[in-house]
């Protein structure tokens, strides 16, 4: 099995603009792996708040009708 490791280049700080670049295509880089994340899982917290919502009106109901003629 082949390790994978990351391509580092040696920037200057002499070349800002380089840097500026680097920089900017490292963050474009993690945004789109957040928004990839969020997008995998979206269904699944959907579900959940979904479930969390049809738990509380069913307790809510529970509640309200038995204690409802005390």
């Amino acid at each position: 099995m082949t390790e994978r490791r990351p391509i580092v280049n040696v920037l200057s700080t002499d070349n800002p603009d380089e840097l500026e670049k680097w920089a900017s295509e490292a963050a474009h880089a993690k945004f789109a792996e957040w928004h990839r994340k969020e997008r995998e899982d979206r269904p699944r917290r959907i579900l959940l708040f979904s479930l969390a919502a049809v738990v509380i009106v069913v307790v809510t109901i529970l509640v309200t009708l038995t204690h409802g003629g005390a």
